[in-house]
């Protein structure tokens, strides 16, 4: 119930109210109070007004910005994006944003404030891409700050973003003149990481979306593949694929067709041996039918490398670095665009968000195709137009 006093001070006689409300956000009980009427009157109306704008869901009390960005994952981002995606959101709140506001509230992040965080994250060395994922996440923070009216303002909408722009090198693939060494120790590895690894690399599907797959989303008569959900290979919960593009039918060589068969009377005699005990209908899949783990897969590709004597150089501390799952499908993008695919076939085959993500990525891909396609020209013409000077 609210409380409306009078109290002195040395600048005279003054009014003030107080009332105790729950926050909707930490579930715990906060008091609003506030000072410096002259009048009772002007107090009770200010207090009426502060009272409705708590009950409608604006307020300028003490949220915690932490306490809002953990509301914000729990209500609106828990089982609605991707398992992997909301892990990875988390990390990045953990690392690079909590750290920096601790427990500044929600009312006290202004324009300058935020624009600080963007300023150091970049001071710190950060990539472009890692600044924009923090900056991103808080961005959308606000906007629903915003519309549940705990904030007036969304203090990351004019921010300069700054921070070191990719490099080439950063994009880590195989380069083709290792790629026969590295199938060739991929073979001689345990067969399902075979072609797990070498499906990837034909494809360039992710490793959610391949590790999803069912013999049912595969069509050998049209050589095509459905990719129509992915899985988390962290616990094995299957998931929706990234983005609304990622949904799509995919072509694949002939030549995976034997192995993939292969694959599948391996399979189909696990199935006799095991019985009721094995589990799905995967494609790719451990003995029993369970799921394939992101650790084993890792070490599993590590240890190939490790054999074939590949590499992808060292780390900031000396140590030798090796090239994570992922690359396989920058591999294989980079493969096709040395082979004459087109920027926005390249987009679709991938299933990108956008034609400007996998621009940006492969733009110095397509820069040297481009000076290659010249230096074809300029090859093929050299008689033409040296016979046109004479």
């Amino acid at each position: 119930m609210a409380t409306v006093t009078q109290y002195k001070n040395k600048s005279g006689e003054f009014w003030e109210y107080r009332f105790v409300f729950k926050n909707p956000i930490t579930g715990k009980n906060q008091e609003k109070s506030k000072k410096g009427f002259k009048t009772k009157k002007e107090a009770k109306l200010a207090c009426e007004v502060a009272e409705k704008d708590i009950k409608d869901g604006f307020t300028e009390e003490n949220i915690l910005l932490k306490d809002y960005i953990q509301y914000w994952l729990d209500s609106h981002k828990k089982d609605v994006i991707r398992d992997t995606t909301y892990d990875n959101k988390v990390a990045q709140i953990k690392k690079h944003i909590l750290p920096y506001f601790k427990n500044i509230k929600l009312a006290d992040v202004g324009f300058k404030f935020y624009q600080g965080f963007i300023d150091h994250m970049a001071a710190q060395g950060y990539a472009r891409m890692t600044i924009e994922n923090s900056h991103w996440i808080l961005h959308s923070v606000f906007n629903r700050a915003i519309i549940e009216k705990k904030m007036k303002e969304n203090p990351a909408k004019v921010a300069t973003l700054k921070g070191k722009k990719p490099k080439a090198e950063d994009m880590k693939y195989i380069p083709s003149d290792k790629i026969n060494d590295l199938l060739f120790f991929m073979k001689r590895d345990k067969f399902i990481y075979y072609i797990f690894l070498k499906t990837l690399l034909e494809t360039g599907m992710r490793k959610g979306e391949a590790a999803g797959l069912t013999w049912a989303d595969i069509d050998f008569e049209k050589l095509e593949i459905n990719i129509n959900k992915a899985m988390n290979t962290q616990n094995g919960n299957f998931t929706p694929t990234k983005n609304k593009n990622s949904n799509r039918i995919i072509s694949f060589p002939a030549r995976l067709i034997p192995e993939l068969k292969e694959l599948r009377k391996i399979q189909n005699e696990n199935r006799l041996i095991w019985g009721e005990q094995y589990e799905g209908n995967l494609i790719f899949c451990r003995e029993k039918g369970q799921f394939l783990p992101k650790t084993t897969l890792h070490k599993a590709f590590k240890r190939i490398q490790e054999r074939a004597g590949i590499n992808a150089g060292f780390d900031e501390e000396g140590n030798i670095s090796f090239y994570e799952i992922h690359s396989l499908r920058h591999t294989h993008a980079v493969i096709r665009l040395e082979n004459g695919t087109d920027m926005k076939t390249l987009q679709e085959h991938l299933g990108h968000g956008s034609y400007e993500i996998t621009a940006n990525v492969y733009s110095h891909v397509s820069d040297k195709m481009k000076k290659k396609s010249l230096d074809k020209y300029i090859e093929g013409t050299n008689n033409i137009f040296e016979l046109a000077a004479k």
